[in-house]
């Protein structure tokens, strides 16, 4: 896991050194054991200057048009043969590239067969000779998370790619021939000639659903690459073009699900055997949920030392899970870190935390995980998650509700009357009625599964939303997202509409969820490996119907009894798992921590040019926003506010 940064110019319109310079020590912190820039002779194309050391450089004379840079984060091959950006022998071939390719070593064969000599340990080098052999097709034989560009120096193009579940991010802007790329947001800003602006849409997305479900970002000018996707640039032509995609459409017939839950139970074992490769030591987190717990389960199969990482708040109660992480821990035998973040220091850290994600993701879960993240790397470099058994298995609440209130408006076809008055049934029995009623309340008037899904996830009605904004900002209200929601929901190829929602949060909820991983742990330089987002498993999940995947009474079925044998049941059978919840309404109603007063109604500038503060500390004062939605409301308003102060966005 790395840093990755790099300007191409087509016009032929010679660079300034020291704008690839401050891209890339604006992304230190990816990779603090190396660091390269290259620069392109721009007649020649030859490589016409290479610094290994940021601060300590003299530039070139000639002009250069192409650059490439590279922050290192050593894992495979420690050596200085893993020095990025690297070139293939004939100097013709640069890689700068961030994250592993897991299967590097089965792939390092097959290419020594062919003919290849390999001069690293490297998962880098890897990617250089299998691109020279196999093309834009040799992303088809990758197994790993990763983000890379290789710029060809004969013919003046260059091909980036990302993993096929986006677990690595990459970020570009195109314009007037120029190509600027990064791993982060905030490294492209150096090469604007302008303050950053706002991006109005993606702003009404975060605040309505917290997470933007498009390629755009809250930066105008600056797109994400979507997962599964590549770029082409050349003098000619800018292409994208998708080579991986999710397809949630069970197979009719499908096998059986002993079978299933049998070739499940092998993928996650062998992902969890390619992913802990490494020449440092490993540790994993450790909520006490499923997820987590079955990527330690596992993990310890493997290893003879595993450290864990677990988190609570002082609030106690609801907010702490601690019980099920050391039951894990003293199980596995694993040497166990817990930490307690204090709210207090919420106002000292939040507007660095914003920094490090570039803009606002999520919810206020990130505020314990850069905490846990800062002690992960006090022990390792290395850390496990459990990131996407949720999105691939049906592991969210919403999608029982969701079925349920969908069945019980009708929303499913007339020839499926039994099996939709069984769910009902099913449901009825095994869940809280006042949870069933809450969930009928809430969707009340919609009768369609897109409908009832853009509901759940919506935070803020129309009306409200509209009225907290200033007057010069309301035209822009036009830019709504639940349309745009439901439209991408409708565009998904998915013949059924729970498949549609599995489809959904894994293209777009899980981004946000992997963007806050991704920055949170690279702040402090610690690689962060999701096995169970292997893209073999999200492959299998595919071919699955919602049917094995979850019952009324139990979320994410068929993963808890692929375990079994592994897990102990105990964890299985938890029937409160609570998702790493934050206590931030406490901590807004706290008079001693004054959040919105710090960082909403003081003087951010932002915050006085896009809302009307009036109107929001009304209703503050009046407490309509004390319910877990409204608390959400204001966390997503106040981190809003505060990303424009640090990037000074206008």
């Amino acid at each position: 896991m790395c840093g990755i940064a790099g300007i191409i110019d087509f016009s032929s319109r010679a660079l300034k050194p020291e704008t690839v310079l401050d891209m890339a020590k604006t992304i230190r912190h990816r990779g603090p054991d190396g660091e390269g820039v290259v620069f392109f002779d721009a007649d020649s194309n030859d490589s016409l200057f290479n610094t290994l050391d940021l601060d300590r450089h003299s530039f070139p004379v000639r002009a250069t048009t192409a650059a490439l840079a590279h922050l290192r984060l050593s894992i495979i091959d420690l050596s200085e043969r893993g020095a990025q950006p690297m070139s293939d022998a004939r100097k013709r071939l640069w890689v700068t590239f961030n994250g592993e390719i897991y299967n590097y070593i089965e792939l390092r064969a097959t290419l020594e067969g062919i003919g290849y000599r390999f001069l690293s340990d490297t998962d880098t080098e890897v990617i250089l000779h299998a691109y020279t052999e196999w093309g834009v097709s040799c992303l088809d034989r990758l197994n790993g998370m990763f983000a890379f560009a290789v710029w060809d120096a004969k013919k003046r193009n260059i091909f980036c790619a990302r993993d096929r579940l986006g677990i690595k991010p990459f970020y570009y802007s195109y314009e007037n021939r120029r190509f600027i790329f990064a791993s982060e947001e905030k490294a492209l800003l150096p090469a604007f000639d302008a303050s950053p602006s706002a991006n109005m849409a993606s702003i009404f997305d975060y605040l309505n659903f917290s997470y933007i479900p498009s390629s755009a970002t809250m930066f105008a000018g600056i797109t994400r690459l979507e997962p599964g996707s590549y770029i082409l640039v050349s003098d000619k032509e800018f292409v994208i073009r998708k080579y991986w995609d999710p397809v949630f459409d069970p197979e009719q017939p499908g096998l059986s699900f002993n079978q299933r839950k049998d070739e499940l139970e092998s993928l996650i074992d062998d992902a969890i055997r390619l992913q802990i490769r490494s020449d440092v030591p490993i540790g994993a987190h450790l909520s006490g949920g499923i997820d987590s717990s079955t990527v330690c389960c596992y993990a310890a199969k493997h290893l003879s030392e595993l450290f864990t990482f677990t988190a609570r708040f002082g609030e106690g109660g609801f907010y702490d899970e601690s019980s099920y992480a050391r039951f894990i821990s003293r199980h596995i035998g694993s040497i166990s870190h817990e930490i307690t973040p204090s709210g207090m220091k919420l106002n000292e850290l939040l507007p660095k935390i914003i920094h490090h994600l570039d803009e606002p993701v999520e919810a206020a879960s990130v505020f314990g995980k850069y905490h846990v993240a800062e002690i992960v790397s006090q022990s390792v470099k290395v850390v496990l998650g459990g990131q996407g058994g949720d999105e691939l298995f049906g592991g969210y609440d919403w999608y029982l509700k969701n079925m349920f209130t969908a069945c019980f408006y009708g929303a499913r076809k007339p020839n499926h009357y039994n099996s939709r008055l069984a769910f009902i049934i099913d449901m009825i029995k095994r869940e809280s009625p006042k949870r069933l009623a809450k969930s009928l309340w809430k969707n009340a008037g919609n009768r369609s599964v897109k409908d009832i899904f853009c509901n759940n996830w919506a935070r803020f009605p129309d009306n409200l939303l509209s009225g907290l904004v200033n007057p010069e900002i309301q035209p822009h209200m036009k830019e709504l997202s639940k349309e745009r929601f439901i439209d991408t929901f409708d565009s998904l190829s998915e013949k059924r509409q729970a498949d549609r929602m599995f489809k959904f949060d894994t293209q777009h909820y899980l981004q946000a969820l992997l963007t806050s991983e991704d920055r949170l742990s690279m702040a402090f330089s610690i690689e962060s490996r999701v096995p169970l987002l292997d893209h073999r498993i999200a492959e299998l999940a595919g071919k699955i119907g919602y049917e094995m995947k979850t019952t009324p009474g139990s979320s994410k079925h068929l993963l808890r009894e692929a375990v079994r044998n592994t897990v102990p049941g105990k964890i299985l059978d938890r029937t409160d798992k609570r998702g790493f919840p934050t206590p931030i309404g406490a901590w807004l109603r706290d008079p001693d921590m004054r959040l919105m007063e710090n960082f909403v109604y003081s003087d951010n500038a932002f915050a006085k040019h896009y809302f009307d503060l009036g109107k929001i500390r009304k209703i503050e004062k009046q407490r309509t926003f004390l319910s877990t939605d409204s608390s959400e409301r204001l966390w997503r308003i106040m981190t809003v506010c505060v990303w424009g102060e640090v990037f000074g966005v206008v």
